[in-house]
């Protein structure tokens, strides 16, 4: 059986380290998410927008390594970027959005984020196909919940709290495992 190094993983890089430290942050708000005294929608809204701010962040960070290394440029990266800026900023700067307005942005977060995902799954070779699979299935898992999500706002502004919080660690759990894998070379 072929075994792979240590310095085989992507974790051992730069941007494996990225990766996995957005994944513990993610997975960690979303723990905070949980906790009973986070009631008030400014909570709510703030969370969602820090961490709308740090994965744009990622992605715009995420298209430089791919251009850097690959010289693909993966323009989606640069627009789900954008749109994660742009809501971060938004739930961040006082005055807040109500309770149903962060419903539809946490919405549209939650689609971008799968669709970010999907579009860089492609460009990575596992070390198995367990990842590829546990990969692919959490992001149109994500994004199937995101489009119910903007069919029935009502259900998503009484559970916005527990559905941030999923969405959170499920997302965590996303970049931990992406953390391990490899990028194609020469795509």
């Amino acid at each position: 059986f072929p075994t792979r190094r240590s310095s085989d993983l992507l974790l051992v890089t730069k941007e494996g380290k990225a990766t996995f430290a957005v994944g513990i942050v993610l997975v960690l708000s979303g723990l905070l998410m949980t906790n009973p005294a986070n009631e008030d929608s400014v909570i709510v809204s703030i969370i969602i927008g820090i961490t709308a701010l740090i994965k744009g962040g990622f992605e715009f960070y995420l298209r430089h390594v791919f251009f850097k290394h690959y010289g693909n440029h993966l323009k989606q990266l640069v627009a789900m970027g954008i749109v994660n800026i742009i809501i971060g900023l938004i739930m961040t700067i006082p005055p807040y959005p109500s309770l149903h307005m962060t419903a539809y942005l946490f919405t549209f977060m939650y689609i971008s984020g799968a669709i970010s995902q999907l579009t860089v799954i492609k460009h990575l070779s596992f070390s198995g196909n367990d990842y590829y699979v546990v990969l692919l299935g959490l992001n149109y898992m994500a994004l199937a919940m995101g489009i119910f999500l903007l069919m029935s706002p009502l259900f998503s502004d009484t559970l916005i709290k527990w559905l941030v919080a999923v969405y959170l660690i499920v997302a965590g759990f996303v970049h931990i495992v992406g953390a391990f894998c490899e990028p194609k070379s020469g795509r």
